[in-house]
């Protein structure tokens, strides 16, 4: 389907880009280099098998397509380094309304205490009753 919206702009088109991103456990045993080969076999047949990659030119690319098996325990490095600064920026952002939002109400705290009447302070006297 994006290579039919996208046209000549695809993802396919673009040799660097990562578009596809799959977290999963290895069996003990096997072989990374064996698994990538394998996965991107089948990746070459799906993307073969769908009208709209043929269509638009995907032929010729489909054979470069290829799986990437890395280690996963720190999460998706590159998705990690194409986010981090918008996501910093938002954080950023969002702390700042924060501020600004803690100062509105106690400024309004402020205002309300300084207008309202006197303060009736109340005090509390425990009284000893003497057996009888």
């Amino acid at each position: 389907m994006e290579p039919l919206i996208e046209g000549k702009n695809s993802l396919l088109h673009v040799p660097d880009s990562n578009w596809l991103y799959a977290v999963g456990r290895l069996k003990p045993g096997v072989s990374i280099g064996a698994l990538q080969d394998k996965m991107s076999g089948s990746l070459r047949q799906f993307l073969a098998a769908q009208p709209n990659y043929s269509r638009n030119g995907g032929s010729t690319i489909i054979p470069k397509q290829h799986v990437v098996i890395v280690p996963g325990g720190a999460g998706i490095q590159n998705l990690q380094k194409q986010t981090g600064k918008g996501l910093y920026l938002l954080m950023t952002i969002s702390g700042l309304v924060l501020l600004v939002a803690c100062a509105n109400v106690a400024n309004l705290l402020l205002a309300r205490g300084q207008h309202a009447g006197p303060i009736h302070r109340f005090g509390l006297r425990w009284v000893r009753r003497e057996a009888d």
